[in-house]
Parts: C-alpha cells; structure tokens; sequence
C-alpha cells in the first residue's frame, strides 16, 4: 500500500506518508479499519499527512469519497496538517480543507516541521474551524 503510517505517538498523533499512487478507496478503509481497531485513531487524534511522495494527484470526487468514508466509519481526526512539496501541490491540500466538515482543523504547508508544530500547538479540547497556510 502507497501509505506509510507511523503510531509510535498514537493516538495523540498519527504521521502518514503517501508515496506513489493516491490509494484505491478500499484499501483506505481497510487501513482506517486497522487503525480504528488497534486504538491509534480517536476524534482528539492530530494527523500529519504527508503528500511530498505522491506520485498522482487525486481528484475531488475521490477526496471526497475519502472524507465521507472516514466521517461514516467515525475515524475523523481532530486536526489534520497536510504537508505539500511544491506549490501546484497546494491545490489537493485546498481540496482536502474544502472536504473537511467545520469540527476538524486543518493547515496545509511546505515545512513539515512548521506543520507539526501547528499541530501540536493547538489547545486540547479545543474545535474551531482553521483554514490557513504555514508557508
């Protein structure tokens, strides 16, 4: 599978690497499944997602397939933090923040870094609708 994900820091913080090819919706839901299942993933989780590696950029329809499945299988995050390479990457970032419903913030940026420490700099327990870019 195209996902890298990293639990050390689970549930409070979960670090997903995409590399190659967006992954087939079915095997989204069997990873979420997984990290459902194993306690990694709860609605106060943060999650770094890095699309640096991505080989193909998704389309809108199958962002927002992969939003609603999350939301349907309750596996929505607290706060995600999108991590792009180049500025044409912004664009799926954007598409990601747009399918997003207002409970879980989100921040797209070129810096890793900057973006987990936006990720971990936000309050707990804290649930505001963010849209914002750390470039």
């Amino acid at each position: 599978m195209p996902v890298e994900i990293d639990t050390r820091d689970a549930p409070r913080l979960l670090r997903c690497t995409h590399r190659g090819p967006w992954p087939r919706i079915e095997d989204q839901t069997t990873l979420r499944t997984q990290l459902l299942e194993g306690g990694h993933i709860t609605p106060a989780t943060r999650v770094l997602v890095d699309l640096t590696a991505l080989d193909t950029l998704p389309g809108l329809t199958d962002l927002q397939s992969t939003v609603a499945s999350a939301k349907a299988h309750g596996a929505l995050p607290r706060a995600i933090a999108i991590v792009v390479s180049r500025p044409e990457r912004c664009r799926v970032g954007r598409m990601i923040q747009a399918a997003l419903p207002d409970s879980v913030q989100a921040t797209v940026s070129r810096d890793a870094e900057a973006a987990l420490r936006w990720l971990e700099s936000l309050p707990v327990g804290t649930l505001c609708r963010v849209r914002c870019a750390v470039f």
